[in-house]
């Protein structure tokens, strides 16, 4: 990780292996990002309460919601870029709260932190876990497709463990051997999450992607 990513690192401890928090409010954007949750996801364990609390998302009022939600351990957080190569117009992106619905959609970031995704680690499927409200979950699946091109689709669907992930030093990456990055890139007049297939050994467009590490960010912040 380079020295700006590494000057945001900040150890949270027990964010994953400690259980959900029993009660907190929805995302702020009254403080500066308190650093990436560094915690490796190899060392969480399941929490086995089905009755817990969870946090809110936005679009819902701040309360405590009691749920049956089985192994969404850890304290939230939000997935944030950090570009290693590309344009600084990648920097800083949070992944976007997206509504609950049938269908994939593609994920989309942008530089707002209180619309951005809760995040979970989900140890049971070693896969994140988006927060919805009113006890639903969705997952981040991966596309591996067959195009023979360097750009993966990336989707938020329904279905939570559809693609392992694994966290070390505080960055999510997909446990897969064609997976090489994260990419933005600039579609639409968004900035949508893809990835970097390593199947081919072709370059990307630099001057609408990036590739870039997905941080873990504390949102409790």
């Amino acid at each position: 990780m380079s020295s700006s990513g590494m000057n945001t690192l900040a150890t949270v401890t027990s964010s994953i292996t400690s259980g959900m928090p029993q009660t907190t409010s929805a995302p702020q954007n009254t403080s500066t990002p308190s650093g990436v949750v560094a915690t490796t996801a190899s060392s969480a364990t399941a929490d086995d309460d089905d009755n817990m609390t969870v946090t809110t998302v936005p679009g819902y009022t701040s309360s405590s919601i009691p749920c049956g939600v089985r192994n969404r351990a850890g304290s939230g957080f939000y997935l944030r870029t950090h570009v290693i190569y590309g344009q600084s117009q990648f920097e800083q992106l949070y992944l976007q709260y997206t509504p609950y619905g049938p269908g994939a959609v593609t994920p989309t970031l942008t530089a707002s932190k209180d619309t951005a995704f809760w995040t979970y680690y989900d140890p049971t499927s070693r896969s994140v876990a988006l927060w919805q409200g009113n006890c639903l979950w969705s997952g981040l699946s991966m596309v591996l497709d067959v195009d023979m091109n360097s750009y993966g689709p990336t989707l938020i669907t329904e279905a939570v463990g559809t693609a392992r992930m694994q966290i070390v030093d505080g960055e999510l990456t997909w446990d897969n051997d064609r997976f090489g990055w994260w990419l933005v890139c600039q579609k639409n007049g968004q900035f949508q999450l893809m990835w970097w297939d390593t199947v081919t050994n072709q370059g990307i467009d630099t001057s609408i992607c990036a590739e870039v590490q997905l941080l873990l960010e504390n949102a409790t912040s």
